[in-house]
């Protein structure tokens, strides 16, 4: 089975805690075929300027891939987040040689809207953990009108962790939010996945927590499926090396028991399909 990791942050992005070399070392003692670097555009804080330092993990991952010789391709992206809730300007980074672009919603402004104790990697857990659940609802559907129109306008090749705002409120909170109810926003959301030829991710960051989900899981990728969903990328959103790859065979698996038959990644924002 190819291994392909399309999501993972180093020490470029500010919540990183392993190195490129360290996440290489851990690929190739993995046997995967290749990984895609995708630091973080934010946040963008004093001492750590997220532009200068996606510049220097492009030109990181540019190198290490030289350096490799095709024993573990390395490909170089970022994961731009929050463009139409008053996040970094995109502009600068698609001068960048970039081989893959993730769409997310992290939400700094809008989850402030919502939880003001909120900072980068804390205090939204407790916010989650505080929050009553028809609030945490209202966060939920703003999250997925945001997300529709990363899927519909953005400029992007992957639409990542769907189902983001779970990690927090039933994976660390473990208040039980229904997603169900949700389904028709989700919906929204798909249709304009493959409406715009995107690839959804499939996030395996759950499954290297006691929480052990997918993001999405099975049933939202039936009805990504059921609605001519066929452009599927595997990424462990990876801070450790430690993670890299959890997760992704069974994300496989799953995936051709629903019908899916390749994989996506992408080099120089062009997709390219291996078989599962």
């Amino acid at each position: 089975m190819e291994i392909y990791d399309c999501h993972l942050h180093t020490t470029y992005s500010k919540d990183g805690k392993s190195t490129l070399d360290e996440m290489c070392g851990r690929a190739l003692a993995l046997g995967m075929h290749a990984i895609t670097v995708t630091d973080h555009n934010e946040p963008d804080t004093p001492g750590f300027p997220a532009y200068e330092h996606i510049r220097q993990s492009v030109a990181a991952a540019k190198r290490k891939n030289e350096e490799l010789g095709g024993r573990l391709q390395v490909y170089a992206g970022v994961e731009l987040a929050d463009q139409f809730i008053g996040g970094q300007d995109p502009a600068p980074y698609y001068e960048m040689d970039l081989d893959c672009i993730l769409g997310s919603i992290h939400s700094t402004k809008m989850y402030s809207a919502f939880f003001p104790d909120h900072t980068f990697g804390s205090d939204l857990l407790q916010s989650a953990q505080k929050a009553d659940m028809d609030f945490l609802k209202k966060f939920v559907e703003a999250y997925y009108s945001e997300l529709r129109k990363t899927a519909e306008k953005a400029d992007v090749d992957v639409i990542a962790h769907l189902t983001f705002p779970l990690r927090y409120i039933n994976g660390r909170a473990n208040r039980g939010l229904d997603i169900a109810e949700f389904y028709p926003l989700i919906d929204q959301v798909l249709a304009a996945v493959v409406k715009t030829g995107k690839a959804l991710e499939v996030n395996t960051s759950g499954m290297a927590t006691d929480w052990k989900h997918f993001m999405p899981d099975e049933d939202i990728l039936k009805r990504y499926y059921a609605l001519g969903g066929r452009f599927v990328t595997t990424g462990s959103d990876a801070h450790r090396a430690e993670n890299l790859g959890v997760g992704i065979p069974e994300a496989i698996h799953m995936l051709q028991k629903i019908g899916f038959t390749h994989g996506s990644y992408f080099v120089k924002r062009k997709r390219f399909e291996y078989q599962f």
